[in-house]
């Protein structure tokens, strides 16, 4: 019993076997045309029951080849097929077209064997209906059909293959389409993932910036409003000069804001050089009432804005943990330009109560980590009791 899978693939030649159907019929109409009035009633039933057979073979029998992909299932196709096309041109006394059957089994070789049986099939072909067309004629007689046969074995087989090239190329070539849309519709879903992952790493830099930014001045000037607070009844002046800084604190802070507001990705550095920012940052320091120096090793050089801004966020944000959480009385800030392979190293250390372990971070320690990370960088943390923190980064730059 066929498969059903045999009969899909019929309904995907269907133009093929139409074309089968089609020369059977003008084979056999040439033949009794011809030949009309000297087939006898048992000639006649076996040429129709013959033609039958092959057609349903030329039709079931390639669709069943093509289906098992058999080597061994297509020669046994041709054996039967060979043989049954020469019975039906040898009884049908070479009339007509039926020397065409016989070639129609060459363009199946070339669909469904290797080359070399593709060349055995043809040699085998033309020799049977060779030796039909010689049988009781001359051999000047016979030699314009033999050279016919012969060339409408090359000529069939040759425009077969180019057929089936091109019926290969053009699958080739829709299977490469599918492929493509597959790949477009990959690119589509990666480039959801990375417009996803590019929106959370601009959320977590302003986060960062904002943090780094506004909540130093804003750590800054709850400093000074305290000191302001505690001495304002007793020493008016002193409670007057805080308030003052905690007034250019405030409207430092407000530029920040605004500047991180209009252009988000501009550096909050401004075109002022490294070292004199890092000045200002420890003169806040030193403001609040912690003695903060800074001290430049080597000489300062052209550094790329991202290592500039990394650098002066790390300061700030280890000296306003220095003002929040260390108790210390002094804090030194170090930046040294002579360390090998072009690094930077910045280096902030302060005299505070220090603490067992390195405490647990928080989002001012990850947003410094993230940082440096970005830099290709490395972040140090040193700390035990009594001893204070020590702060170390090392960036290429």
């Amino acid at each position: 019993m066929l498969s059903p899978i045999v009969f899909e693939r019929v309904k995907l030649n269907k133009t093929a076997h139409i074309a089968s159907l089609a020369l059977v019929a003008a084979v056999y109409f040439s033949m009794f045309m011809q030949q009309a009035g000297k087939f006898d009633g048992l000639t006649m039933a076996v040429l129709l029951l013959l033609g039958a057979l092959f057609l349903f073979l030329c039709i079931f029998g390639v669709a069943f080849c093509e289906w098992q992909a058999s080597l061994s299932i297509s020669l046994a196709y041709f054996v039967i097929q060979i043989p049954l096309a020469l019975v039906i041109f040898y009884l049908s006394g070479g009339a007509g077209f039926s020397s065409l059957l016989p070639l129609v089994l060459v363009s199946h070789a070339v669909a469904i064997v290797p080359r070399p049986f593709v060349i055995g099939v043809g040699t085998v072909v033309t020799l049977g209906v060779t030796l039909i067309i010689w049988n009781g004629s001359e051999l000047d007689v016979a030699l314009p059909g033999i050279f016919s046969v012969l060339a409408g074995v090359i000529f069939v087989a040759g425009f077969t293959q180019i057929a089936t090239s091109e019926e290969e190329a053009r699958k080739q070539v829709e299977s490469l389409v599918v492929e493509l849309e597959q790949a477009n519709h990959k690119l589509r879903e990666y480039a959801v993932q990375v417009e996803e992952l590019a929106t959370t790493e601009e959320r977590n830099r302003v986060a960062r910036e904002i943090h780094d930014g506004l909540g130093h001045y804003l750590t800054a000037l709850n400093i000074q409003l305290e000191a302001a607070k505690a001495v304002l009844d007793i020493d008016p002046e002193r409670g007057y000069d805080a308030l003052d800084k905690a007034q250019q604190l405030a409207q430092e802070a407000l530029a920040d804001v605004r500047r991180s507001v209009s252009a988000l990705r501009a550096a909050p550095t401004g075109e002022k050089p490294l070292r004199e920012l890092l000045t200002e940052l420890v003169a806040q320091n030193y403001a609040s009432g912690i003695v903060t120096e800074l001290f430049v090793s080597g000489m300062p050089r052209s550094l790329p804005p991202n290592v500039e801004l990394t650098l002066y966020r790390v300061t700030q944000e280890a000296l306003t943990n220095i003002r929040k959480h260390s108790r210390a009385t002094k804090a030194i800030v170090h930046l040294d330009y002579t360390k090998r392979g072009h690094n930077i190293q910045l280096q902030i250390v302060d005299n505070g109560f220090g603490n067992a372990s390195v405490p647990e971070e928080g989002f001012g320690l990850v947003g410094l980590s993230e940082r440096i990370q970005h830099l290709g960088g490395q972040m140090e943390i040193e700390t035990s009791p009594g001893e204070g923190f020590c702060l170390t980064v090392d960036v290429p730059a």
